[in-house]
């Protein structure tokens, strides 16, 4: 005798195809446990997660502009010279002469070569002097475009002390600018207004932009 209007019993089969097909509607999705009220044994419920892709790598990256100057994009030389009432300065010039801009920043190391053979090592100062008129001015972030010109005046006391007549003449000085890993050699123009001496040292200032200085005029 057949019972009719009773659903008829579904097999294994059938549930392992169900289960099946949950699985591959929720790929993608994660399982987040109900809390509160949920029963111990309530199944986790799923929920859809859209995971942000990272952007691709660009293939390459260009140069960062106003990097650190290096040491081939670099002239360093003397460009005049002026004295004073017993004060004296040296005005060398920087130049990037790379294909990039670049910058520099802070005082530069200055080894002065005395007419005896002896060295002097610059001190770093911002009192200091550049066509007579003291900028005043701190270290600060000097950017050189290709063929741009940063200034570094050298400042020197033309007063002999400790009962002195006179002072030893420099000959030549190398400067390292700031993060660059080279000394220059400068050489003395021979149409300078007289040698920087030695009487107090050498003052070294913090590398000034053109907008800081006033220019001297200079070959």
């Amino acid at each position: 005798m057949t019972t009719r209007g009773l659903p008829t019993k579904t097999t294994r089969p059938t549930i392992a195809v169900i289960c099946a097909a949950l699985a591959a509607a929720c790929a993608g999705c994660v399982s987040v446990t109900a809390s509160g009220g949920a029963s111990p044994g309530s199944a986790p419920v799923s929920v859809p997660v859209t995971m942000a892709s990272s952007p691709p790598a660009s293939a390459s990256s260009a140069p960062v502009a106003g990097a650190t100057c290096t040491a081939t994009q670099l002239t360093v030389k003397a460009d005049g010279s002026a004295a004073a009432a017993g004060h004296s300065e040296l005005v060398v010039e920087i130049v990037n002469q790379g294909t990039a801009a670049c910058t520099l920043t802070g005082f530069p190391t200055v080894v002065g070569t005395l007419s005896t053979g002896a060295t002097v090592r610059g001190a770093d100062t911002t009192d200091t002097y550049i066509g007579m008129a003291s900028p005043g001015t701190g270290p600060s972030r000097v950017t050189l475009v290709p063929g741009g010109e940063a200034w570094l005046p050298l400042n020197f006391s033309d007063n002999p002390i400790n009962g002195a007549t006179s002072c030893p003449a420099f000959s030549s000085f190398t400067v390292t600018p700031p993060g660059v890993d080279h000394a220059y050699p400068v050489q003395l123009s021979a149409s300078a207004s007289g040698s920087p001496s030695d009487c107090a040292g050498i003052k070294v200032p913090p590398v000034l932009s053109a907008a800081q200085a006033v220019i001297p005029s200079g070959g």
